[in-house]
């Protein structure tokens, strides 16, 4: 399979899988999507109803990468990464939750991180070194810190708003294992992901890196890091029970990555009745005009104005923004509904949730398709572990920690702090 950046609309230019995800983005600074989407074949969704995560990632990867990785390569990449549960959990007969947080860092990034880790990997040419840049609003970081730690000739930069990261999350990034090693750098920015999310887009574009080293993204903007998503949303489906008609699908959306693999899904074939972006206050789609300044939220990992997959997005509707809306509908929330929230599903259901999986509940909760009587699925996108403050000021539960001897307290300090400029990241990639 091929792939072209989502600013060629003419399709002048296509890469193959490895210059695909070692650029990370298209020369021309657009994003890469595939060629063509391959549509599932007759059974093959049906065939996967009720089947364990790890055997749903390895049919769908084989039939996504098949191509270019060879159908028993993909599939293993997927069965060896995809470890871990993907439980869906019924919260009433019309709502249930895929929790999508039984990764090693307790967050759905680590599907994407751990995905793309074996890719590199596999793509990655004897004695080539690859630096990875990252900018996270807390989750992407952890992640990718830990997904990358002992890869032969792999490194990264993991990029992060000062102040605006959860402890438990600056505790993954900046006391990940690689960091003492020296294969992971943690850097605070004075400034906000939108601002560190251009520093690695300006940075992967700029002529001079440093010699003998492929600089590359773990971001969504990374195709190898979206394409994996899409197993989950496959997953959702195929744990629908039969006899239901196809459901709405919530997504929390911050940088869009994660709707965008859902919208490829159903563009695929997948029979879904539609999406709910369920937003924060930062609404990154929907809104007009140019972008304001995030401003931080209850749910962190959503403060983005400036989405770097709402340009995917347009370019997978090249009809206009009309169709779009009519397959993914807006939903935006305030902190004080989030917390009213996350009470009422532990007072009604026994069930704890991080804010940013109550947002997702919230958009469901409030689509009118859901309300006329769809079923819906909420991906839950983060453990509530992860979010101690939020979750004990909502419920006054304290959510039990993900590892022995987890101390939210402990939390180490970055390795370098950064203003918001390119240059300055420029520097330190040079560095040795």
């Amino acid at each position: 399979m091929r792939y072209y950046s989502t600013r060629d609309s003419e399709r002048t230019r296509a890469a193959g899988l490895r210059e695909a995800v070692l650029s990370g983005l298209a020369p021309d600074g657009g994003l890469f999507l595939p060629e063509r989407l391959p549509h599932f074949p007759d059974g093959m969704l049906t065939g996967l109803r009720g089947c364990p995560f790890p055997e749903v990632a390895g049919t769908v990867a084989s039939h996504i990468l098949g191509e270019s990785l060879g159908e028993v390569e993909a599939r293993a990449l997927a069965e060896e990464s995809f470890t871990f549960p993907v439980p869906v959990v019924e919260l009433s007969p019309r709502m249930r939750v895929v929790e999508l947080f039984h990764g090693p860092t307790g967050s759905f990034k680590d599907f994407g991180a751990v995905f793309l880790a074996g890719l590199f990997s596999r793509l990655r040419e004897h004695g080539e070194r690859i630096r990875i840049l990252v900018a996270t609003s807390g989750d992407t970081g952890g992640a990718v810190a830990r997904a990358v730690h002992g890869i032969p000739g792999v490194d990264a930069l993991i990029l992060f708003p000062e102040g605006r990261v959860s402890p438990v999350q600056l505790g993954q990034i900046a006391g990940a294992p690689g960091v003492a090693e020296g294969s992971v750098r943690a850097v605070a920015v004075r400034g906000s992901f939108d601002d560190c999310q251009r520093m690695v887009k300006e940075a992967l574009l700029a002529p001079r890196k440093p010699d003998g080293v492929v600089v590359t993204s773990a971001n969504s903007v990374n195709i190898g890091r979206l394409l994996p998503q899409l197993s989950y949303h496959v997953h959702a489906w195929a744990q629908h029970p039969a006899d239901q008609p196809a459901p709405l699908v919530s997504v929390p959306s911050g940088n869009l990555g994660n709707l965008t693999a859902g919208v490829m899904a159903w563009q695929m074939g997948l029979p879904v009745e539609g999406f709910v972006a369920a937003m924060n206050e930062n609404q990154p789609l929907g809104r007009k005009g140019p972008p304001p300044p995030s401003r931080p939220t209850l749910s962190s990992a959503m403060d983005v104005t400036d989405p770097s997959n709402l340009e995917r997005l347009h370019a997978l509707f090249p009809s206009g923004p009309e169709a779009l809306a009519a397959l993914v509908a807006p939903s935006v929330h305030t902190d004080e509904e989030v917390r009213e929230e996350m009470e009422r599903s532990w007072r009604e259901a026994g069930y704890l949730i991080d804010p940013h999986t109550a947002v997702g509940i919230l958009g469901l909760r409030h689509d009118s398709r859901h309300r006329r009587g769809s079923p819906g699925v909420v991906l839950a996108t983060a453990d509530p572990w992860k979010f101690p403050d939020a979750v004990r000021a909502a419920t006054g539960e304290s959510p039990p920690s993900a590892s022995a001897g987890e101390d939210e307290n402990l939390v180490p300090e970055p390795g370098f702090t950064l203003e918001p400029r390119t240059e300055s990241l420029l520097e330190l990639l040079r560095s040795p």
